[in-house]
C-alpha cells in the first residue's frame, strides 16, 4: 500500500473508531477491516495543469482534458512490480525495475518517452517534452543510489502509436532507504 494510502486508510480506522464509540458500542467491538475504494498500487496518469480527474475521480480515470477526446494511446508503469520501498546499504547503487505498457486503437504503439530519477515530482507533459523519443521497451532497469533516509524516485512515461498519436504522461513512485553500512569486525 501506498504511502498516502496507508495514511488514508489508518484515518478512516481511527474516525470509525471514534464514532463507535460516540455512538455507544460497547469496546472491542471496532472492526478490524473497513471497505476502501483504493485502487491498486498501480501507476496513473500524474494529474497536471492541463488534466483533470474524470468523474470517477479514481487515478486511472485522470487524463489531460487536451488529449482525452483525440488520443486513442493509453498506458501504464509500475515501479519494482508496484512495491512502496527499494533499498539498500546507503552510497552504494541499487537497481529499480520499471514495467510499461501501452496500446493504442489506432496502431502499434512503437515510441515511449521515459525519465526515471530522484525528480522530487511527476512531471508535466510540458517536462516530458524535453525527452527524446526512445522504442517501446516492456522493461527498463534505472541505476540509482541509496541514500540515509528515505528519498522519493519518481519513473515517468509517455507513449506515441504509428500513427502519431501521443499518450497522457504516465508517473509511479517508489521510497528509497539507505540503511547504514554493516559495523566492520
Amino acid at each position: 500500500m501506498r504511502r498516502s494510502g496507508i495514511r488514508t486508510f489508518s484515518a478512516v480506522m481511527i474516525a470509525l473508531a471514534l464514532t463507535l464509540v460516540g455512538c455507544g458500542a460497547p469496546a472491542g467491538n471496532v472492526p478490524t477491516t473497513v471497505p476502501t475504494t483504493e485502487v491498486p498500487p498501480t501507476a496513473t496518469a500524474f494529474p497536471t495543469a492541463t488534466n483533470a480527474p474524470l468523474a470517477t475521480n479514481t487515478p486511472s480515470a485522470m487524463i489531460p482534458t487536451d488529449t482525452a477526446a483525440t488520443s486513442p494511446v493509453t498506458g501504464s508503469i509500475l515501479v519494482e512490480g508496484g512495491n512502496s520501498v527499494a533499498g539498500g546499504v546507503s552510497g552504494e547503487t541499487i537497481e529499480l525495475h520499471v514495467q510499461f505498457e501501452a496500446k493504442s486503437t489506432a496502431g502499434q504503439v512503437t515510441e515511449m518517452r521515459a525519465k526515471g530519477g530522484m525528480l522530487g515530482s511527476c512531471m508535466s507533459e510540458a517536462d516530458m517534452q524535453r525527452i527524446v523519443w526512445e522504442p517501446f521497451a516492456a522493461e527498463k532497469v534505472y541505476m540509482t543510489t541509496a541514500f540515509g533516509n528515505f528519498q522519493g524516485w519518481y519513473a515517468n512515461v509517455q507513449y506515441r502509436d504509428v500513427a502519431g498519436n501521443v499518450s497522457p504522461v504516465y508517473c509511479d513512485d517508489i521510497s528509497i532507504e539507505g540503511m547504514p553500512p554493516a559495523p566492520s569486525p
